[in-house]
């Protein structure tokens, strides 16, 4: 009797651990299936998700600069009885310490900061706000029972929050004009992705096809509310009506960047703003608004002069330290334009060179063996006018034989010269 109540027993266990087993088989097939699932629920890029996964290159912008922990000093003094909430809240004493407490709160996520300003003598204004954070709105109240505290609520541009919601999966929350947007990123995305062949070739690409769709305009209309979408001033302007001003480049720019994978930010001054990029552990600054053909000083033609530059290019900005928000590279080094090569650029249609001749050789011969029939260079160091590189190659073409036609446009800037070279 004993065994045949042991033989049950035996029986009974097994057949509930059978039955577990198959639960639990089927818990996880289920968890894989519902974790593979496409969460766009756009009408037209339901694949964009999967698309941009498998889409790799080297890994030139893989490395991000180490984060480092920042520590603001909490006040001391009395509590005014709410030491609870007063002893969580930072005493910031500058404008400086102010804009390092925000974008460390803006870098873990946080939709407002909260603080004690007692900076006497330097007056801090929802414009410096807005600018040391680089949002779209931004909205500030007193803190009740905390005196002298604030809280600063930050809003994001649209192209900041359409990539926040594909990152969360919440892309059916968008609304209609956002949605539409974010297929227009995925479109022009989609194309450029099939073609380069690197990760920079990628950036140059989306840098290109934002100057050649965007003309720039003056708005001066004011975002009246954090809901409102003021179409010039985001992406939602640059990419859907082709129009907008330097902030609507650097949204888009943000947008389409982040998108393919690149890790962006954006910089203002008091009256500009233009994104940083990540590559190799450094920052760097990418101004689509001043390389566009329709604006630069090579009329039509676009200038890269600020692709992937450092601060040694920044002359044409007046930063404020008080309001940076990226720690960017002194110099412009192997990430620059036109210091690419090929390790990082296949076919490189640019070049940086010490001596005029030098640049006339390479110029004819690239047009010669590559056929490369739109060209441009950097001259360091030298201030040159059009005539001088034109007596250069001319010499050239004359002691060949060949007859060529070109045309020559020059920049120059920080003491270097800029060309460009079109043959015809």
């Amino acid at each position: 009797m004993a065994k045949g109540k042991r033989a049950v027993l035996c029986l009974l266990i097994i057949c509930f651990s059978t039955v577990f087993l198959l639960s639990f088989r089927s818990l996880i097939k289920s968890g894989k299936e519902n974790s593979s699932q496409n969460y766009f629920k756009t009408t037209v890029y339901e694949e964009s998700l999967s698309f941009f996964q498998e889409t790799s290159f080297s890994e030139t912008s893989a490395e991000q600069p180490e984060e480092t922990e920042t520590t603001f000093l909490l006040s001391e003094t009395e509590k005014n009885n709410n030491e609870e909430i007063y002893s969580e809240i930072p005493v910031l004493s500058c404008p400086n310490e102010v804009n390092l407490y925000l974008n460390h709160c803006l870098s873990q996520g946080k939709a407002y900061a909260d603080f004690v300003y007692s900076g006497e003598g330097s007056e801090i204004r929802i414009n410096d706000l807005a600018q040391m954070t680089c949002s779209y709105y931004v909205q500030a109240s007193a803190l009740e029972k905390v005196e002298n505290g604030i809280r600063v609520e930050f809003f994001k541009y649209p192209g900041e929050k359409i990539f926040d919601y594909y990152q969360k999966g919440r892309i059916s929350e968008l609304s209609k004009e956002e949605t539409e947007t974010f297929n227009a990123a995925c479109e022009l995305l989609q194309e450029e992705m099939g073609r380069a062949k690197s990760e920079i070739e990628l950036e140059i690409a989306i840098h290109d096809r934002l100057c050649e769709k965007i003309s720039y305009v003056e708005c001066t209309e004011k975002i009246p509310d954090s809901k409102t979408i003021v179409r010039p001033l985001t992406a939602v302007g640059a990419l859907l009506d082709g129009k907008a001003n330097c902030q609507g480049y650097a949204d888009a720019f943000y947008l389409l960047a982040s998108l393919a994978g690149f890790n962006v930010g954006k910089q203002s001054t008091d009256d500009h703003i233009f994104n940083t990029i990540s590559l190799g552990g450094k920052w760097y600054i990418v101004d689509v608004t001043f390389n566009d053909g329709s604006l630069s000083k090579y009329k039509g033609i676009n200038s890269y002069y600020l692709f992937n530059a450092g601060l040694d290019k920044s002359g044409v900005y007046t930063l404020n330290e008080n309001k940076m928000r990226f720690e960017i590279s002194e110099t412009s080094d192997e990430y620059y334009f036109y210091n690419l090569t090929s390790e990082l650029i296949e076919n490189s249609y640019q070049r940086c060179f010490e001596n005029l001749d030098d640049a006339a050789v390479s110029v004819l011969l690239e047009n010669s063996l590559m056929k490369r029939k739109a060209q441009h260079i950097m001259i360091k160091n030298k201030t040159l006018t059009t005539i001088d590189l034109s007596r250069a190659l001319n010499k050239l073409i004359e002691e060949s034989g060949e007859k060529l036609k070109y045309s020559v446009k020059v920049l120059r800037r920080d003491g270097d010269t800029y060309f460009y070279i079109e043959f015809r």
